[in-house]
C-alpha cells in the first residue's frame, strides 16, 4: 500500500522516473487497483512505451469507467487508432463537461479525425468555457477553412493572434 501511494505522489509531482518503480511494483502486488495501473500507464507513455501504456490505460478506464482523466489518458496517446481516441474522449466529456483543456484536446483529434463537425462543436464548448485560448481560436479558425467558411476563418485566426499578443505582452 505505502509504495503504491509513494509512486502515485511521485507521479503527481512529475517525478516518473522515479515513480515506474514504484508503480511497477505496486501493480504486481496489487493488480486490481486501477488508479495505480492508469498512474503506470500514464508514466509509460510518457517514456514512449505507448503499447504497454495503452494496456494499462484501457483496463484501468475498464474497470473505472467514471473517470474522466483515464479516459482522456487513454485518448491522447499518440498512435492510437482515430476511432478508439475519439470514443474515449467523448467518454470523457461527458465525464467531465466543465474542463475547457479537455474540450480543446478532443477538438484536436476530431479535426485530426476530419470529423470537422465535431472538432467545431468541441472547439467551440472549450472557448465557451474559457474564450481566451488563442489555440482553441486557432484550431477553430483551421476547422473552419477546411468547411470552406473562409471568412470566419479569417476572424478567429485574426482573434488568436491578438490574444497571443494580449498574452504575450
Amino acid at each position: 500500500e505505502a509504495e503504491g501511494n509513494l509512486g502515485l505522489a511521485l507521479y503527481r509531482d512529475g517525478r516518473n522516473d522515479e515513480a515506474e518503480g514504484f508503480l511497477r511494483r505496486a501493480v504486481a502486488r496489487d493488480p486490481a487497483r486501477a488508479d495505480l495501473r492508469q498512474s503506470l500507464g500514464a508514466v509509460l507513455v510518457d517514456r514512449g512505451e505507448l503499447v504497454e501504456g495503452a494496456v494499462l490505460l484501457r483496463g484501468a478506464v475498464r474497470d473505472r469507467p467514471d473517470n474522466a482523466a483515464g479516459w482522456a489518458m487513454l485518448a491522447s496517446i499518440a498512435g492510437l487508432a482515430v476511432d478508439e481516441a475519439v470514443l474515449a474522449w467523448r467518454r470523457a466529456l461527458v465525464l467531465d463537461p466543465t474542463e475547457a483543456g479537455l474540450w480543446l484536446a478532443a477538438g484536436k483529434t476530431f479535426k485530426k479525425a476530419e470529423r470537422l463537425a465535431d472538432a467545431a462543436a468541441a472547439l467551440f464548448r472549450s472557448l465557451t468555457l474559457d474564450p481566451r485560448q488563442p489555440e482553441a481560436l486557432g484550431d477553430l479558425g483551421e476547422v473552419r477553412r477546411l468547411q470552406g467558411r473562409a471568412l470566419e476563418a479569417a476572424a478567429l485566426q485574426k482573434r488568436a493572434i491578438e490574444l497571443d499578443r494580449e498574452d504575450t505582452a
